[in-house]
Formats: structure tokens, C-alpha cells, sequence
């Protein structure tokens, strides 16, 4: 709960800070008001703040702040507690700001842990009015299917020791990660696992060869058991992130990693090899392309027309026809944003955007009358519920409601 709220309170602060140095985004000032208006501490709070007193005492504090670390805190919060008066327009130079950044970001985040600890908040504020449905963002959830059809529901199973495929060990970390250790290929033949994450889950693997893969939202992942000798092949749908541990057999060469996108309808077959390395794989059945981004490393990608090697940096994309096209400067920060616990858009349309939500909160799109013809630039947390996501859209003149399961668009 506590790291809950610090975490929230930082985010609050940083914002806050953005919105001195006049650095905030569309994006994050949408976020920052949907803070101001949940209650009025809140307004209260940011008006002390923002005063030009209070930030030439966060100045002269800083100058004193390894004397006074021990009281520091108490001291801030009764300023905070203190009768609030409207403050007067204020005009302070850029620089002004950057001085006083450190000490700033210590009393937002002091304060609002403070205060939103005693008020018993969790890091999600509640929907406002003009919402009568909300729903929450995804979570680790995610289930097991074992050799034998046996489903295990990862989100509610014990930690610990889950099953016994073959000659390794399922075990569910204290973390929330599933691992699969002591992994040995068995004579009785190679034993598959399917791990699958629903709309609203993600979830976090170990593979026997060491390998760590996080799949995102509606995804899954077939994978052995257990490798046999000189091979490692796994299968794949929805998006996925792979680090890859480096492999060698007895003869000391390096065993490959192959990598199945299964395919979605309409959309050619994919193939990726690659030795030790990180990539993004991104082929959910309702987009327009099959996505290959490398982060580190190098991976062969061969489609129906073609195949091609990537360098770090770049991204392979495979179309309906089975064209091949690389694209030298990948935005890699968006590509990662979903393991970063974001949304993070770049010149892209009303659809794609709704594509991403409704897979993260578990919901429908129904669009009445023609799709609004708007970009979206800039990221959003993954841990908002969905009605403070909506409220950031509406800046862009979007009209979305959520009824029961679904986002209606609406002109």
C-alpha cells in the first residue's frame, strides 16, 4: 500500500515540477488537473506550492538541508497544514526553478505521501462524475496450460512449486514470476507449456534456458519444457519482449533461438532466429502489421517474401502480402513503453490508440457515425483507470463513454 502511494505522490510531484519549469506536456497537464479536481486538499496543496515564497524557502532550505534532514520532514508538513491564502500571479525566471528543483521534488513528495497515506488513497483516484462507469487498468494475470490440459490460474495460485513437467520444476517466484528450473529434455519426448495472458493481464517468464520473457496483454507463448540438445524453439501470438540467454552446446557452438510468430489471419508466417540478444515482437491479430524491433544484439527475420538481418535500433515489419520492410530508426521508446508500464503514442490515429486500451482494460470499441480523424502524441501511466485515460483523450475533442464493456466513440 505504502510504496503504492509513494509511488503515486512522486508521480504527482514530478508533474508539479513540469508544470513550474513549464517543461508539462498536453498529456501530463491533463493528468495533473484530473489530480487537481479530485478533491479540494489537493487545489489547496498545489497553491502552496507554486507560491514564489515557498519556493525561495525550498531554496534557502536546500542550502541548509544537511543540518536539518532530521527535521525536514515535520517542518513541511505543518507549512502544508497551515491556512492557505490565494496567491497572487506569479512570474519567476526558468532558472529559478532548476535551482530549487531538488528541495521542490522532496516536499511534493513528502507531502502528498503524508497526506495521501493518512487518507487512506491508493495510487488510482477514484472516476469523476461524468463518468457513470469506470473500469481499472490490467494486472499480472495470466494461465497455465500444461502438457496433460491441466489450466493453472497464475494471478491466484500459491507460491512455490506448481507442477512437475518431466524432469523441471514449475515454480511460481515471490515476485509473481513463473520460472521452470532443473530443465533436462527427458526420453518420454519433448513436453509443451503454453502460458496465455488475457485482455487486462500481463505476465513475466523464466524459460529452462534462462531466458526472461514479458508478454504483454491478450498473449501468448508455447515453449518446451525442457530444450533438447542444440535447439531452443518457442511459438508466440499477441506481443512479447524476449532477452535471450546465451547458449552454447558441448562442442561450444552457440545454440540458436527460434522464435514462431503464429500466425494471425491474413498475415504471412514469421520466423525469428537469433543467438543472445533483445527484441520486441509485436503481431496481434488486428493490426496491419507484424512487428520485429531489435534493442540489442542481432536476429534474422524471414517472412514469405523474404528475410532480413537487423542491427540494433532498426525494426522489421511484415504486411498482409508478406512484404518485408525495415525501418532504420525504430522509436524504441515507444515500442517498449507497455514494459515501462506506459502507453506511449507517436502520430497515431484514434484506432490504434482505442486498439491498445481495449486490449490493457479489457473492453469493446463501438464507434457511432465516422472515426474521428486525430493524432495523439505523447505517453500515458498504464495505471490509470480507464476514465482518467478517456479525460486525457478528450483534449484531442474526442467524445468517449463507457458503457458497461465498451468505448463508444462518439461524434
Amino acid at each position: 500500500m505504502e510504496k503504492r502511494v509513494l509511488r503515486r505522490s512522486y508521480q504527482i510531484a514530478n508533474l508539479i515540477h513540469k508544470h513550474l519549469d513549464q517543461s508539462i506536456t498536453e498529456a501530463e497537464s491533463a493528468l495533473l488537473e484530473e489530480w487537481l479536481r479530485e478533491k479540494d486538499s489537493n487545489q489547496e496543496l498545489f497553491l502552496q506550492l507554486v507560491k514564489k515564497e515557498r519556493i525561495s524557502k525550498a531554496i534557502d532550505r536546500m542550502r541548509k538541508i544537511e543540518e536539518e534532514k532530521a527535521a525536514a520532514f515535520p517542518d513541511i508538513i505543518n507549512r502544508i497544514n497551515a491556512p492557505v491564502a490565494q496567491p497572487a500571479p506569479y512570474r519567476i525566471h526558468k532558472w529559478y526553478y532548476a535551482l530549487a528543483v531538488s528541495v521542490l521534488l522532496c516536499i511534493c513528495i513528502g507531502a502528498l505521501f503524508y497526506i495521501n497515506r493518512q487518507a487512506g488513497n491508493s495510487s488510482v483516484p477514484a472516476a469523476t462524475a461524468s463518468y457513470q462507469h469506470d473500469i481499472p487498468p490490467g494486472t499480472n494475470k495470466a494461465t497455465l496450460t500444461l502438457a496433460d490440459g491441466t489450466t493453472i490460474t497464475l494471478d491466484s495460485a500459491q507460491n512455490g512449486t506448481l507442477a512437475q513437467q518431466g524432469n523441471t520444476k514449475v515454480i511460481k517466484l515471490d515476485s509473481g514470476r513463473l520460472a521452470y528450473q532443473g530443465g533436462k529434455a527427458s526420453g518420454k519426448g519433448i513436453l509443451y507449456n503454453t502460458i496465455y495472458t488475457p485482455r487486462g493481464g500481463q505476465y513475466q517468464i523464466t524459460l529452462p534456458d534462462g531466458s526472461r520473457v514479458w508478454l504483454n496483454a491478450a498473449s501468448s507463448l508455447r515453449f518446451p519444457t525442457a530444450f533438447a540438445a542444440g535447439e531452443r524453439e518457442v511459438e508466440i501470438s499477441g506481443e512479447v519482449y524476449f532477452e535471450i540467454a546465451a547458449l552454447t552446446d558441448k562442442s561450444k557452438k552457440k545454440v540458436p533461438f527460434i522464435v514462431d510468430v503464429k500466425k494471425p489471419s491474413s498475415l504471412s508466417n514469421t520466423r525469428i532466429a537469433v543467438l543472445g540478444t533483445h527484441f520486441n515482437v509485436m503481431a496481434y491479430d488486428d493490426e496491419q502489421t507484424v512487428a520485429i524491433t531489435l534493442l540489442e544484439g542481432a536476429v534474422n527475420v524471414s517472412g514469405a517474401q523474404g528475410d532480413s538481418r537487423l542491427k540494433p535500433g532498426q525494426q522489421a515489419q511484415l504486411n498482409k502480402q508478406g512484404t518485408l520492410k525495415v525501418v532504420p530508426d525504430a522509436d524504441l521508446v515507444a515500442v517498449m513503453a507497455w514494459k515501462n508500464g506506459l502507453f506511449q503514442f507517436h502520430n497515431a490515429s484514434l484506432p490504434a490508440v482505442l486498439r491498445q486500451l481495449s486490449r490493457w482494460y479489457n473492453v469493446d470499441i463501438e464507434y457511432k457515425g465516422t472515426i474521428p480523424q486525430r493524432e495523439f502524441e505523447g505517453e500515458i501511466q498504464r495505471d490509470l483507470t480507464l476514465s482518467q485515460v478517456l479525460r486525457i483523450l478528450e483534449k484531442n475533442q474526442v467524445n468517449i463513454s463507457i458503457e458497461g464493456n465498451k468505448m463508444v466513440v462518439m461524434p
